[in-house]
């Protein structure tokens, strides 16, 4: 299972497809409220995103203090990450989404660890307190990755990791971040 990264901003088809996974992100996480089928073609499609969702997901794309990375696992997007560019050697992870159907298979796993060593520096993660998947995930993530060299702390409601990657790797995002053998670079 070759697991990769590439920018959603790249290609059309990869912002289409960012922008309907963001809507499906909206519903798990935020809720029908965030998200209103406004089109119902009766064969099955979804609808359309509420503006404002759709403004959201924009906002990503045209963001330039951050990054719109596409999850990808055997060449085909699995979820998304957005990244904030906190200053030339820092970032946090704002969102992460896995399609709940390639979950618990290592992608995700695999994909935050090919983030971290491609752009290096210094990672926050954090995590809603209440949503123990996602609390179990960054810190086995995180623990794996630094080999326990991280810090913790509980801020707010939200449990936040600090860390630094262990190199910066530069993976050419044209290959969507896969070794010339088909295997992911960089996955552990």
């Amino acid at each position: 299972m070759p697991v990769g990264l590439r920018d959603a901003r790249e290609r059309i088809e990869d912002r289409r497809w960012f922008i309907a996974a963001y809507a499906r992100w909206l519903r798990e996480f935020a809720g029908e409220a965030a998200v209103m089928a406004v089109a119902d073609h009766g064969d099955g499609a979804p609808g359309a995103l509420d503006l404002s969702a759709l403004e959201e997901a924009r906002h990503w794309i045209t963001a330039r203090d951050a990054d719109v990375i596409l999850l990808l696992r055997d060449g085909q997007p699995a979820g998304f990450s957005l990244i904030r560019r906190e200053s030339p050697s820092s970032r946090s992870v704002a969102e992460y989404y896995v399609e709940p159907d390639q979950r618990g298979r290592g992608v995700g796993r695999a994909a935050a660890m090919l983030l971290f060593d491609r752009f290096g520096g210094e990672w926050r993660t954090a995590a809603l307190q209440r949503h123990a998947p996602a609390v179990k995930f960054w810190r086995g993530t995180v623990r794996r990755y630094t080999e326990g060299r991280h810090q913790e702390t509980l801020v707010d409601g939200e449990v936040r990791q600090r860390f630094f990657a262990r190199t910066a790797l530069a993976p050419d995002l044209a290959t969507d971040g896969a070794a010339p053998d088909g295997r992911s670079s960089g996955a552990r």
